[in-house]
């Protein structure tokens, strides 16, 4: 399981293993940015710190950043990064694109 730090208020660290992921909580939802390397719990691990609906937005697909993917039933990425990934077999794609804004609210 991951060791969970709490940075501020609405922001928490994960740390797995070495590999960081981030929580950002905002007044409507909160954003799981990645999902660790060996953290398939990372779902529960980051609904453990809040009760807002829970968004997952990955940087990337590296192994590092995608572990806890499958407890996902969207994940917003780029389309790049989704048809190099070869995508997700029980979740769906919310694209997001240079420019685009991702906001939880008021953060």
């Amino acid at each position: 399981m991951a060791e969970i730090i709490r940075i501020d208020g609405s922001t928490y660290r994960f740390e797995d293993g070495g590999v960081r992921f981030f929580l950002l909580e905002g007044k409507n939802e909160a954003i799981l940015i990645d999902s660790g390397m060996n953290c398939p719990d990372a779902r529960r691990i980051a609904e453990s710190v809040t009760d807002k609906p829970l968004r997952l937005v990955n940087t990337h697909t590296d192994p590092d950043h995608i572990s806890g993917n499958g407890a996902f039933g969207e994940v917003t990425m780029s389309p790049a990064e989704w048809e190099s990934f070869g995508g997700e077999r029980n979740a769906s794609l919310v694209p997001v694109k240079d420019g685009d804004v991702i906001d939880p609210g008021d953060r």
